[in-house]
């Protein structure tokens, strides 16, 4: 489970500090929940799934897609997330969220490698 609190962070480009602000708990938690030294209460893991429209099974147990999110939700999500983007770029997101796990770490390692 920390592996997937590390990972919804890293997408979310939030640090640990604006992490855990928006859901109201320290740092030292976020960073001890992500090393494996504590197991984050049912409250913490129900403020994740209702700040960042995450799918609660998919933080859990790994199952199913990271958001569980209808397309109209997931554009407001990624609208307040990202106030900068352009429509067609917010969309190109939401469109990317939607994906199964595996066509999203494909697309993903093509991205890296156009990076390089």
């Amino acid at each position: 489970m920390n592996g997937r609190f590390k990972t919804l962070r890293e997408m979310l480009k939030l640090t640990q500090d604006e992490f855990a602000g928006k859901i109201l708990v320290k740092r030292s938690y976020i960073s001890q929940i992500e090393s494996g030294q504590k197991i984050p209460s049912d409250r913490m893991m129900k403020s994740i799934c209702r700040e960042f429209g995450v799918n609660g099974l998919w933080l859990s147990e790994g199952k199913g897609d990271i958001y569980n999110t209808s397309s109209d939700e997931a554009i407001k999500i990624v609208g307040e997330m990202f106030n900068t983007l352009s429509d067609i770029e917010k969309q190109v997101i939401v469109e990317f969220i939607k994906l199964p796990s595996d066509q999203r770490e494909m697309i993903m390692d093509f991205m890296k490698k156009m990076k390089k």
